[in-house]
């Protein structure tokens, strides 16, 4: 319930045994920021181009979510028909 950050880092927690640590929390607050910014930017300048610089190429996010993948069986199976 807290906004502060983890108070034990992950090797600390490691030290004392602990065996696996997410961060889901942490994610999903720097997202929500991120993208409150961005809109803000947006609603403000009517442009996303000053975050450029700041995301990930779209070839990138294809990669992440596993397009080629995706395609690759797409295309194994549409070649088996």
């Amino acid at each position: 319930g807290s906004n502060d950050p983890l108070a034990l880092s992950a090797r600390e927690l490691q030290a004392i045994g602990v065996k696996m640590v997410t961060f889901g929390s942490g994610v999903l607050r720097a997202s929500a920021w991120a993208i409150q910014a961005l809109m803000k930017e947006i609603a403000r300048t009517g442009s996303d181009k000053a975050f450029a610089g700041g995301m990930i190429s779209k070839e990138a996010v294809n990669d992440l979510i596993g397009t080629p993948a995706r395609d690759a069986l797409r295309k194994r199976f549409v070649d088996f028909q």
